[in-house]
């Protein structure tokens, strides 16, 4: 064989070589295999149960694995999470208060499904009656 068509020849095994590595040593981007994390984004929208108006600066506590994280609900009524997962579904539990509403508490599981959930309060009696 001439010296030409073997260093393309090597060229051709070497390129190929490195591509299939590439390939074979990077992981899928949506692994969900056990110990690797990945994040999942859990968030919904606080409302008024009669109104269905959103209710603005009501603290969301997200208990979930051991931990727990709180926020507060946007003029919009909505609130986001973004958890570090290593496999689904999770136990979790959402606990919101708000002045002037009786307290929400809910277990809940969190799967794969991306959704806006609204949790729809309910106002406290009056007590002045």
């Amino acid at each position: 064989m001439p010296k030409a068509t073997t260093a393309i020849v090597v060229a051709v095994i070497a390129a190929a070589g490195t591509i299939i590595g590439a390939y074979v040593s990077t992981p899928p981007s949506n692994s969900s295999k056990p110990g690797k994390s990945d994040q999942k984004r859990y968030s919904g929208r606080v409302v008024d149960l009669n109104t269905r108006a959103p209710i603005p600066g009501a603290k969301v506590t997200l208990e979930t694995q051991g931990t727990s994280d709180i926020k507060f609900t946007t003029d919009e009524g909505t609130y986001a999470y973004v958890l570090s997962i290593s496999s689904l579904p999770i136990p979790a539990k959402v606990r919101v208060e708000v002045k002037n509403y009786q307290i929400y508490e809910r277990d809940i599981e969190i799967t794969a499904n991306d959704h806006l959930e609204d949790i729809r309060l309910s106002r406290r009696p009056d007590k002045r009656k």
